[in-house]
């Protein structure tokens, strides 16, 4: 009987490692920055990119990027919420197809990534996107011309300011239903819910969001499984649309020809408000 205990006890044991090390080290599996900023001379020169700096409500300064159309003022701006590994950068070539197609593009930089001050929490992140929308608005752009880009990690922030607040449009690359559900996915054996500290809750916010919606995700997608696209669409308010992509997984969806459609979305947006 002595040998079973002692396998249980060695067994209880490694469990409870192993659950107090994803407690303690979760934020650096959540968050993935590259600390790196971007060249401006490359987002300048190849994508007409220029450095900004943002000043959030505790007082960091953020340096993102912006891209202005020939007549800013009379075309929607595309906030550019990116997901949670690498930095902004990595983002321009993937939208150069829209910022190609007039749009203002803001490239919003989180605050710990592309050498930017502080370290990413849930609650920064919230006030880093605040202080997006709060500079567009002292440039003239109120919250009406402006369409939130949800990309992965950003989906929470695009539902949170939009579950509060009247947007241009929202658009969801492979949202959750809550970082705290992913988390459960990936690591089923542990009480992952119950330990997750930023847990981005989407799903009881997405009903509250007026604006036009867009979700895409991949059949595919072994990061956030797609049954969490599916159920933020069936929560989500009219209008809405969603594409799921077959053959698509979480990094690849614009391979597949997405970006056409959301550029597609927006056009007949920007097209409806015109009239």
């Amino acid at each position: 009987m002595k040998p079973v205990l002692s396998y249980l006890y060695l067994v209880a044991g490694f469990y409870t490692l192993i659950a107090t090390l994803l407690f303690v080290f979760q934020r650096s599996l959540l968050y993935l920055p590259d600390t790196v900023s971007p060249d401006a001379a490359t987002a300048i020169s190849e994508f007409g990119i220029e450095p900004i700096t943002l000043t959030t409500s505790d007082g960091l300064s953020l340096r993102s990027w912006w891209h202005p159309s020939h007549d800013p003022h009379s075309r929607p701006v595309v906030i550019v919420l990116h997901g949670n590994a690498g930095h902004a950068g990595y983002r321009f070539p993937k939208f150069a197809a829209l910022m190609e197609a007039g749009f203002n593009v803001l490239f919003l930089e989180y605050r710990g990534y592309g050498g930017n001050p502080g370290n990413p929490t849930e609650s920064g992140l919230k006030q880093d996107t605040a202080a997006a929308i709060r500079y567009l608005g002292d440039q003239g752009f109120p919250a009406v011309q402006v369409v939130l880009y949800g990309e992965s990690l950003g989906c929470g922030l695009a539902i949170d300011q939009a579950s509060n607040k009247r947007f241009a449009a929202v658009v969801l690359e492979a949202p959750y239903t809550s970082m705290a559900d992913v988390a459960q996915d990936h690591y089923w054996f542990l009480p992952a819910r119950w330990l997750t500290r930023d847990r981005f809750d989407s799903l009881s916010k997405i009903k509250q969001i007026s604006a036009p919606l867009l979700i895409l995700h991949g059949n595919k997608d072994q990061v956030i499984n797609p049954k969490h696209g599916r159920r933020m669409f069936a929560a989500a308010s009219e209008p809405k649309t969603a594409i799921f992509v077959p053959g698509a997984g979480h990094n690849n969806l614009y391979q597949s020809g997405v970006g056409a459609r959301v550029i597609d979305f927006l056009q007949h947006l920007d097209k409806r408000s015109a009239d």
